[in-house]
């Protein structure tokens, strides 16, 4: 094991002794933030719809289009690196070896995900929670994809997953785009000044432990270090006011299951719904925890394979 996991997790273990039960505290929901930070966007917000309702669904033309989004209820953020399909950061596999975690392709991440929001969708309907849930993808979307004027009539800007299907129309309310860049200095947000209201740690053992995990893979330090390629699947839960109250991200050991959603939209929102019960079951199921900064998948494959076929050509000119 990891020697800064192991840390982490004796010190969470350690934290854990006072929480015999689910019902006494609320510290296993996770997620917790500092400030009242406002949720916010790196960039410019668009919207991926689709066109020509009227046709079969498999004939639907989809796009992007301009869009703005302000908060008038309770809403859950899925906020997703789409495209890359980099196994580790700047896809150097010897990252793997210093605390780093090997990433799922996109289309499996893509697949989890869906997982996910299906299942928080069954519950926030068979409960009629007034939950606004949005996906969110942070990633550029690759040059390829745009060359028809931020178009695409196929299959590649979104993936199709059961039970959420295309975009997640089934489970999400909205499809949004806003896309981070990788260092700051640009007209977007970097990836490290967007997430930094969220990489702050309490003075408890267990926040003690992750912050000693985070600062040993760079966490806080330089942005042009290789913990700021980490780009996973974040989970932001915001209030009517625009405030995250919730912040599950990896990348702080804050990892998010469906029962932790369950758990703060009881003890969050509260109200009408502070005496929902949890689903009880032993495995209740979360999101992708790796995913880096890095090349689109279809773009990335077609290197490849150019570069076997260009080891071919070289091989027989010798």
């Amino acid at each position: 094991m990891n020697k800064n996991l192991a840390i982490a997790l004796m010190f969470a273990a350690v934290a854990g002794c006072d929480d015999s039960k689910k019902s006494e505290s609320t510290a296993w929901i996770g997620g917790v933030v500092y400030d009242s930070p406002q949720f916010q966007f790196p960039s410019q917000l668009y919207a991926l719809k689709p066109k020509n309702r009227m046709e079969p669904l498999e004939q639907w033309d989809w796009t992007f289009s301009k869009a703005e989004w302000k908060p008038h209820s309770w809403s859950l953020w899925v906020a997703s690196n789409v495209y890359s399909d980099a196994k580790a950061p700047r896809d150097d596999l010897q990252l793997l070896r210093e605390g780093f975690g090997r990433a799922l392709s996109a289309a499996e991440r893509a697949k989890e995900e869906s997982l996910f929001i299906g299942e928080v969708s069954k519950f926030v309907k068979a409960n009629k929670v007034d939950l606004e849930i949005n996906y969110l993808g942070y990633d550029p979307v690759p040059a390829s994809l745009m060359k028809d004027g931020f178009n695409s009539k196929g299959s590649f800007l979104t993936f199709d997953n059961d039970p959420c299907e295309k975009a997640f129309r089934l489970c999400v309310s909205n499809y949004f785009i806003s896309p981070a860049e990788r260092f700051s200095g640009g007209k977007r947000l970097s990836f490290k000044d967007w997430t930094a209201p969220y990489m702050k740690f309490g003075g408890d053992q267990s926040s003690q432990g992750a912050k000693h995990v985070y600062e040993g893979l760079g966490g806080g330090g330089s942005e042009e270090g290789v913990f700021y390629d980490w780009w996973p699947t974040m989970v932001f839960l915001v209030n009517p006011e625009g405030k995250v109250v919730r912040a599950w991200l990896p990348q702080t050991h804050n990892y998010v299951s469906v029962q932790n959603i369950e758990g703060a939209i009881a003890h969050d929102m509260g109200g009408r719904y502070a005496d929902l019960k949890i689903t009880d079951d032993s495995f209740s199921r979360g999101v992708p925890l790796y995913g880096y900064q890095g090349k689109y998948y279809i773009e990335n494959g077609m290197e490849k394979l150019m570069g076997t076929f260009q080891d071919i050509i070289d091989t027989n000119d010798r």
